[in-house]
């Protein structure tokens, strides 16, 4: 995918549809959530919630070692309150691992109602803020996650 659009290969598209998810995120997303959210948090769902949930015929959860291994890291941030991680990826699984996979369909709702009351303006090249995607995503949870956050290495408090 870029700027002219998503390029996907037809002749595999009955065989990888984990890429066809991952590429169709990225246009739910496009231009909308911040550069340092964007390509983690839309491999994380592809692997962590959408390949079992909308692709029939995919090894269930407990049969798949890709999601297994994305379940160990966000098991091991919740059990391990302290560790800080250099990748994004870990808290982003973390979420999942705490708040259960609607997590994210919940965020995403957040973000659109809040867009709709004129909360934030979601608009085409004009992500929406750490603090906002940190808002609506507390709101997912039910609870403050920037402490989930503030695990990852390269996290910054900014706008």
């Amino acid at each position: 995918m870029n700027r002219e659009g998503v390029h996907l290969r037809a002749s595999i598209m009955h065989t990888e549809q984990g890429n066809w998810l991952h590429e169709m995120t990225h246009m739910f997303y496009y231009g909308r959530m911040p550069g340092w959210f964007e390509e983690t948090s839309v491999r994380v769902l592809t692997i962590a919630v959408w390949i079992h949930n909308l692709v029939p015929g995919n090894p269930p959860p407990d049969k798949d070692t890709k999601y297994q291994r994305y379940m160990l890291q966000g098991h091991d941030l919740i059990d391990n309150p302290d560790k800080i991680f250099d990748d994004l990826e870990p808290i982003l699984v973390a979420l999942i691992v705490k708040y259960g996979e609607g997590v994210y369909s919940r965020f995403f709702r957040a973000v659109a109602e809040a867009a709709k009351k004129g909360e934030i303006e979601f608009v085409l090249e004009r992500p929406i803020t750490q603090n906002q995607l940190l808002k609506y995503m507390s709101q997912a949870a039910g609870e403050d996650v920037t402490p989930i956050f503030r695990r990852w290495r390269q996290f910054r408090d900014r706008p």
